[in-house]
């Protein structure tokens, strides 16, 4: 089986240094200091756990932590050509690189290419774990389905629609939302056809998403909109470098970046990896077993049965969803259950006081 690299997304400035033989001997300030020097690494192995057999390895790329976005085009691309250079000292064509189009400039990812590089982003990784987690809360808040109030923005575009897909036969209140109100309606139509259910839409963002238990947005928004307690709010764009949503978790409000899998047991690392970076372990795995997803759903259009399909790969291995990514926050289902049902518990009471009240 080939070979893979995952390059770490995450800012692991002190994991360097500790691996580094220079590095690790000078005071941290210092050691801080001369990391922009520092090129692209091997600092980790990723082996199966029964024959030791490496399947992967670890890099670092210090130059993405050291003001990456406003690096000139020059010092980029000698972080680019580093990690060309290590590859090919390991031998390896495959990398797994989360989130790379936060990184990467379309020329840098055309360089690594023309190397005969080939790059994972996770994306689709990504989703689809949303799309478990996604389905888990619907699990917990089964009973009050019928009340859920959902947004989703960006309706009209690939992602937008498998999330559509996806919560139209459980949700009764949904609106859906975005710029192209043609495209919008053909959905909205074909909802109602496969499910008796009807749905609003706009082209307005706050509209859309303003109250909602549910907030998924398939497009960023760069605009605040009003919040409820409990609610829960799906990044499921390709997040790029300075977007963000003016919400930030809170007490019964949570944002998810991405589903939170349990990791092969039967890999080991020398590391310890980020969620995001388990994530990119398990591309670079199904890449090199998996001819399906290899040649079917990697080079498919994204669609909700293809996040299905990646699901089901999950559920053979089998990896089971744990909770959610929040930023770097990882959420379990068992806190995320007791905080719903104490809110529920509240909103019941109150009716209740209201209603003894009333003259």
């Amino acid at each position: 089986m080939e070979s893979f690299a995952l390059v770490s997304a995450t800012d692991n400035r002190e994991r360097i240094i500790k691996r580094h033989p220079f590095l690790r001997y000078l005071p941290k300030k210092y050691a801080k200091a001369c990391l922009k020097y520092i090129p692209a690494r091997k600092t980790g192995i990723i082996m199966d756990k029964e024959d030791h057999k490496a399947l992967g390895y670890i890099i670092d790329v210090p130059g993405f932590f050291m003001g990456w976005d406003e690096m000139v085009a020059r010092e980029r691309m000698k972080n680019i050509i580093g990690i060309e250079k290590t590859l090919r000292a390991l031998n390896v064509r495959i990398l797994s690189f989360p989130l790379a189009y936060r990184y990467l400039n379309e020329r840098e990812m055309t360089y690594l290419s023309s190397k005969g590089i080939i790059i994972l982003d996770s994306h689709y990784q990504r989703l689809a774990s949303l799309m478990l987690a996604l389905r888990q809360l619907g699990f917990i808040m089964r009973k009050d389905l019928p009340f859920i109030e959902a947004g989703i923005w960006g309706a009209d575009t690939d992602t937008g629609r498998a999330f559509v897909d996806l919560v139209a036969e459980k949700i009764n209140h949904l609106c859906i939302g975005g710029s192209n109100r043609r495209e919008l309606a053909a959905i909205a139509d074909r909802v109602l056809s496969t499910t008796g259910l009807s749905c609003r839409i706009t082209t307005d963002p706050r509209t859309c998403l303003n109250s909602k238990n549910i907030a998924i947005l398939a497009e960023p928004v760069d605009q605040s909109y009003n919040i409820v307690r409990p609610s829960f709010h799906i990044r499921a764009y390709m997040k790029l470098a300075g977007q963000d949503i003016s919400i930030r978790p809170d007490t019964g409000v949570y944002v998810l970046d991405m589903g939170w899998l349990d990791f092969p047991q039967d890999l080991a690392t020398e590391l310890s990896l980020e969620p995001i970076e388990e994530l990119g372990v398990l591309e670079g795995l199904l890449y090199n077993i998996s001819r399906v997803y290899r040649e079917d759903i990697l080079k498919g259009r994204l669609t909700s049965d293809l996040l299905n399909r990646i699901g089901a790969i999950y559920g053979l291995y089998p990896l089971k969803i744990k909770g959610f990514i929040s930023e770097t926050d990882r959420i379990h289902f068992d806190s995320v259950r007791m905080d719903y049902f104490r809110f529920r518990k509240k909103r019941v009471n109150d009716k209740c006081t209201r209603g003894n009240n009333i003259p």
